[in-house]
């Protein structure tokens, strides 16, 4: 839970079906977590306009509204990635479909930083054996 202090994490804790829908029952998280929903929301979403809309798609996604709560979408909350099962049943819910591709595709380690750094330096040891 300490990763998600960070408004990212906790943005793509809410939109992950898999942790909202099937692991949290009563559809009930921590302030913290919605603090940093609505924090990474107001960085990554500039508009006023768009993130009152994204409010309120937001409500239809916690109840499970219209295409959202249909039972070929609740089998598939454990059957699809987060990103096919928004592109399938997000679409009453366009402002924050858009939002939850935007936060599911983000990198949230370091891990892809890690590999080029290692191989930075794999590079940089060839070519000082090259010039030794």
């Amino acid at each position: 839970m300490d990763q998600l202090n960070q408004p990212l994490h906790a943005a793509a804790h809410v939109l992950n079906l898999g942790f909202f829908y099937v692991k949290n029952e009563k559809k009930t998280l921590d302030s913290k977590v919605w603090a940093g929903y609505h924090a990474c929301i107001t960085r990554m979403v500039p508009d006023d306009v768009l993130q009152d809309q994204i409010g309120e798609e937001l409500g239809k996604y916690m109840a499970a509204d219209e295409t959202l709560g249909l039972l070929q979408a609740v089998r598939a909350r454990t059957k699809l990635s987060p990103l096919n099962w928004w592109m399938q049943f997000g679409h009453g819910v366009p402002n924050l479909k858009e939002f939850a591709f935007r936060i599911q595709t983000l990198t949230c380690s370091s891990s892809g930083c890690e590999r080029n750094w290692s191989v930075y330096e794999q590079v940089k040891s060839y070519i000082t054996l090259l010039v030794n």
